[in-house]
């Protein structure tokens, strides 16, 4: 009797896996995390807000 996991390791030595289901989760986590950035204005890298600062420099 084959294990369970032996369907998935037959179809894991394909090549053409990865390429397919890899670009369906790229879109997948794309569209998820662009969504939740947005409606919950999550701050990553480069979204902060800017505070204005004074410029101590002038005289």
């Amino acid at each position: 009797m084959r294990p369970p996991a032996a369907g998935i390791l037959n179809r894991l030595g394909q090549p053409d896996v990865f390429g397919d289901d890899g670009l369906g989760f790229a879109v997948v986590y794309y569209v998820v995390f662009r969504f939740a950035i947005a409606r919950f204005d999550l701050k990553t890298p480069g979204r902060e807000r800017e505070e204005e600062h004074e410029d101590v420099t002038k005289a």
